[in-house]
């Protein structure tokens, strides 16, 4: 293993790397050097960022490049590094594309804490630390993943 590499539990795979979130710390305070997918559940109408992407069947993908700053409000332990990234890749694809219909946009966030829940405990957190987390993003992760339309500027 490199430095500033984090080794993660068995069931994410990292560009055929193995078992591995791969990151630099940088500008952002993580920033994948390898792609990461994951198996959501989330069914959409499939959803495509500049660092992330989510098919109709529910298949995350986050790019190499993609930066994140960890979890709030809570130490950057291995297991929660996972979680964090895949986290915060789902709750930018709700703010910039609300996963389609804006009445599914509470769903979408319960599904996504769910999933953080779930990428946390596969990674090596316990029952207790993974709900912690859960309970947190429950409480405070609302803004967060508010639909945020963009405004586009003009240059003369």
């Amino acid at each position: 293993m490199q430095p500033n590499e984090v080794a993660s539990g068995d069931g994410l795979r990292v560009g055929g790397v193995g078992h591995q979130v791969k990151y630099f710390r940088g500008a952002w305070k993580y920033r994948l050097s390898h792609p990461v997918n994951w198996e959501t559940g989330i069914e959409s109408d499939g959803f495509k960022l500049r660092f992330c992407s989510i098919t109709a069947g529910g298949r995350l993908s986050i790019h190499a490049g993609y930066s994140w700053d960890g979890a709030s409000w809570f130490p950057d332990f291995r297991w929660i590094l996972r979680g964090s990234c895949v986290h915060d890749s789902l709750y930018q694809l709700l703010r910039e594309t609300g996963f389609g219909e804006a009445e599914a946009h509470d769903v979408r966030r319960q599904q996504a804490d769910e999933v953080f829940r779930l990428v946390c405990l596969d990674a090596g957190a316990w029952g207790w630390q993974a709900r912690l987390v859960h309970d947190g993003v429950r409480l405070g992760g609302g803004p967060a993943a508010r639909i945020k339309p963009r405004r586009i500027y003009l240059a003369p």
